[in-house]
């Protein structure tokens, strides 16, 4: 037999969910240490006690604001690496292609992590909740590469890594400050012509 919903249970997800989403709206616009607990009452249309409720600090609650973009956007990622070409070049193209798009399609969500980004705090904070992802996804990324441009030495490869992230970063940038971005079509047009200098110089070594 179904559990019975409980409804008190279902209004208090109802108002945790309302106050995450009133929070990253206000990191979106306000920036991390500009954000308070009033300003986020006030966006959400419930009581600063409430939040406090839920939430017991800021801190708690900022984690998950980053838990609940971090989530569905690490998700998305995944099924589409299942859902990339069996070759690592297809599946690297893939990934890069939809990290641009995510960029351009989700500026909000791009403007709440270089929030967290832009003050030490946030940045700590940001580190616990997210880092050992970003740490898996580059070390996913740089691993795509080896297989490409295998027999290439380490040196090499660390140098295409490195600057195939500087090139997202920058592009996520672009879409953070709104000026003159480049369309996701062009960047993935742009990382594909990078990679392909690595796996020229790869193939004039063999």
């Amino acid at each position: 037999m179904p559990r019975k919903v409980d409804g008190r249970e279902e209004k208090g997800r109802k108002a945790r969910r309302a106050i995450i989403e009133a929070a990253g709206d206000c990191i979106a616009e306000r920036g991390l240490n500009s954000t308070t607990i009033a300003d986020i009452a006030s966006r959400s249309g419930l009581s600063h006690a409430l939040i406090m409720f839920h939430f017991k600090n800021k801190t708690n609650l900022f984690s998950m604001v980053l838990d609940s973009i971090g989530t569905p956007y690490r998700e998305a990622r995944q099924r589409r690496a299942e859902d990339a070409g069996a070759s690592p070049y297809d599946k690297l193209v893939s990934l890069i292609s939809w990290e641009i798009e995510y960029a351009a399609q989700n500026p909000r969500n791009v403007s709440i992590w270089f929030a967290f980004w832009g003050v030490r705090e946030g940045t700590s904070l940001y580190g616990k909740v997210v880092g050992p992802w970003d740490t898996q996804e580059a070390e996913e990324m740089k691993s795509l590469l080896a297989d490409i441009l295998h027999p290439l030495p380490e040196d090499e490869i660390e140098t295409a890594h490195a600057g195939l992230n500087a090139m997202l970063w920058g592009y996520w940038m672009q879409v953070q400050l709104g000026s003159g971005s480049p369309t996701a079509d062009q960047m993935v047009s742009a990382c594909r012509a990078y990679i392909g200098g690595f796996m020229r110089l790869d193939a004039a070594g063999q």
